[in-house]
Formats: C-alpha cells, sequence, structure tokens
C-alpha cells in the first residue's frame, strides 16, 4: 500500500488539490444563487421556448463557473498562490532530500579476503594464499559517497557453521572502546576478522562448505554530514579458492536518528568469546 501511494502521490496529490477547488466554488453562495436563478427561468418559460433539456444544465453550469470567477477573481488569485506556494514548499524540499541523499557518505564492504600472493601472470588470480599465522580473513570498508563520514566503527566476527543453519550476530558489549575513524570520499580502511574463541582455520587445508562454513559477519556504524546515523550489515560465507560470498538476509543498509539508536539495533553479549575490531 505504502509503494502504491509513493508511485502514485503526485497524481493522488493534484487530484486531491482539484477536487478541493471544485468543492469550494460549487459550495459557495454565489454559485448556488447563480445555478438556482437560471432553473427558475427555464421553468417558468413556454415549453416551445426552452432550450433542449440536455445542454441546459451544461450551459448552466459552466455559465455560472465564469460568473463566480468574474465575481471572485482576488480568492481565486489568492488561491492559486497559495497552491502554487505549496508545490513550490514540496519542490524544495524533494530536492533537498534528494542532494542528501546524493552527496551524504554511503560506506560498504568494499572487499573479504586472505592475504594472497600475486601472481604476475593473471593480477586477478588470489588463490595463492600467503602462510600467515594465524590465518584470518581480512576486510577492506570503502566510502562510496561524496562527503566524508565521521564516528565511524566496524564491528566484525567470524565463525565455523553449517550452511543453513541459524546463528547470532551478536558482538561485544555495547560500551566497548571501538576505534573510531574518519573515512574521506573513496578513502579505504581495513581491519583483520577475529575468529570465534580459540578456533583455528587454514585456508590450505581441504574445505567443503557443505559439511562446514566459514561465515564472516559484521556492522558498520557511522554518522554523515547532515547528523544522521548509518549502519550497514554484512555477512558473507568462505566459498574456497579465497572467495567469498554474500550470506543470508543480514546485507543491508539502515538509518537511525542518533548513535544511541543505531548502537540499540545490534545485539551484544556480556562477557563474550567473540572478538572485535
Amino acid at each position: 500500500m505504502l509503494s502504491f501511494i509513493k508511485k502514485w502521490r503526485s497524481q493522488i496529490w493534484g487530484f486531491l488539490v482539484i477536487s478541493a477547488v471544485i468543492f469550494f466554488i460549487y459550495g459557495s453562495e454565489t454559485m448556488q444563487e447563480c445555478i438556482d436563478k437560471p432553473q427558475q427561468n427555464y421553468e417558468n418559460q413556454p415549453l416551445n421556448e426552452r432550450p433542449a433539456l440536455f445542454f441546459v444544465p451544461i450551459r448552466r453550469h459552466v455559465g455560472c463557473a465564469w460568473h463566480w470567477l468574474d465575481r471572485n477573481n482576488g480568492t481565486v488569485i489568492a488561491l492559486f498562490t497559495i497552491v502554487i506556494g505549496v508545490f513550490t514548499l514540496a519542490l524544495f524540499i524533494d530536492g533537498r532530500d534528494k542532494a542528501r541523499k546524493e552527496l551524504r557518505a554511503y560506506i560498504a564492504l568494499d572487499d573479504i579476503y586472505f592475504r594472497w600472493k600475486a601472481n604476475a601472470t593473471d593480477p586477478a588470480d588470489r588463490r595463492q594464499i600467503q602462510d600467515d599465522h594465524p590465518h584470518r580473513p581480512r576486510i577492506r570498508v570503502k566510502n562510496f559517497g561524496h562527503t566524508p563520514a565521521t564516528n565511524m566503527t566496524v564491528r566484525i566476527n567470524g565463525m565455523m557453521t553449517t550452511m543453513g543453519a541459524d546463528f547470532d550476530r551478536v558482538y561485544e558489549g555495547r560500551e566497548y572502546p571501538a576505534p573510531r575513524q574518519m573515512l574521506a570520499p573513496t578513502q579505504k580502511y581495513g581491519v583483520w576478522v577475529h575468529l570465534h574463541g580459540d578456533m583455528k582455520f587454514d585456508p590450505h587445508a581441504p574445505y567443503d562448505p557443505d559439511k562446514e562454513l566459514l561465515v564472516v559477519h559484521g556492522a558498520i556504524s557511522y554518522e554523515d554530514i547532515y547528523h544522521r546515523w548509518w549502519i550497514t550489515r554484512f555477512c558473507y560465507c568462505y566459498d574456497g579458492a579465497n572467495r567469498f560470498l554474500p550470506y543470508t538476509h543480514y546485507n543491508h543498509e539502515e538509518e537511525y536518528k542518533n548513535e544511541e539508536e543505531a548502537l540499540d539495533s545490534l545485539s551484544y553479549v556480556e562477557k563474550p568469546s567473540l572478538s572485535f575490531a
């Protein structure tokens, strides 16, 4: 229903304005007197002198409408001035909202990977994973918007689960002093993924995602130049060969009025075995 209203709101708005104008005109005393007077004259005319009945109401209403406009031209001008003012205000608000959407910061996940050895013949080949200890994925976020983002924090966790199994997307305590960053347009920022508890994962070992699945999920919170808060949530699973794929419905962005509301939207553990970056 809401999408229907948004799609047809301009047409609905125009219909309501026209309906209000018609109701105002036909409800006025001047219009009613004009309509009733020709009706009385018509009934007093001899039958052979009366015009065709079909055209009488049309001629009467059109003539009375012009009569009303002539008698109330000042009111009409004031009415149209108000209508133009309302439309101008609506255009201003719509333009402001579109400008904010165009200019605000957009921080999202840019890449997730294990560090790899570059292939001189194929730069896109990331399969030769480095022998890091411990083996941990790394993420990179980027500001895809046109203005800086401030107070940015990245909450992230990795765990082993099974395909299709449900799991809690929780983060370390709400008041954890996460490092805050300012990210300029096109600027990138990277952090390591801390795996659940003492779990170890070796990307060089045989890996079957249908049996055991490495999942990385996180939440990027930040403030834009309009002092609005946003959280970009993401969840990816490891498919092997240094490739991560979006996993579950957790990949989306939401707006919040302030930082408190944004942080309250996440789930936390008091004494976690999960790590925080």
